[in-house]
């Protein structure tokens, strides 16, 4: 199994090469929908796909299961709860596989991106270390992958000592996600290949 994958990891419209997805809402730059799926080239070469999801009962949150699939077959699976406030990372896992939920939930992404605001991701499962990335966004851009071009938001990130103090950016577009990774996570470097949308 991919070692990359056994450890985590202002509207800004896309450029005319590359359109929005019909569907997509303004401002969505974690789209998540059942069936949902991307495809990435760079360091480890993987697809992440949205495999399922589950509305609270109060309707106020959805839990949506996506799986990261390596090419030597290995699979990373994240639960995602999306709500007002954005979107939390509430556990993960390998395979069908789900570890305990985090301790506390770990904010993924806000739910708007605008210049110079700053937040935390904390990954504290109740056994050392602790993990804690710092996020700071930056102006939009115009970003070229893959031979598409996205007016994307780059977010800055650190790690801490425990995290191995790693810093990169990580670019979002509206629409479509992550589409660029400089390679500092966990995952390495990667690049958006491909994005189909699901229901």
């Amino acid at each position: 199994m991919c070692p990359a994958f056994m450890v985590l990891l202002a509207v800004a419209p896309v450029a005319a090469s590359a359109p929005v997805p019909k569907g997509a809402k303004r401002a969505d730059y974690f789209p998540l929908a059942v069936g949902h799926r991307w495809e990435y080239t760079g360091d480890n070469p993987h697809t992440t796909e949205v495999t399922g999801e589950e509305v609270s009962a109060d309707g106020k949150t959805i839990d949506f299961t996506v799986k990261m699939t390596g090419t030597d077959g290995g699979v990373l699976t994240r639960v995602f709860r999306r709500s007002d406030e954005g979107v939390q990372l509430i556990r993960n896992g390998t395979g069908d596989k789900l570890n305990e939920p985090f301790r506390a939930p770990v904010t993924f992404l806000p739910l708007t991106l605008k210049v110079k605001d700053k937040w935390q991701r904390v990954f504290d499962t109740g056994t050392p270390p602790t993990i804690t990335y710092a996020f700071e966004v930056r102006p939009a851009e115009q970003v070229k992958v893959n031979g598409q071009t996205y007016t994307a938001t780059p977010v800055k990130y650190y790690a801490d000592k425990a995290g191995g103090g790693r810093a990169g950016t990580t670019w979002y577009a509206d629409g479509y996600g992550i589409v660029k990774d400089t390679g500092a996570s966990y995952e390495g470097a990667s690049e958006l290949k491909a994005f189909t949308m699901g229901k």
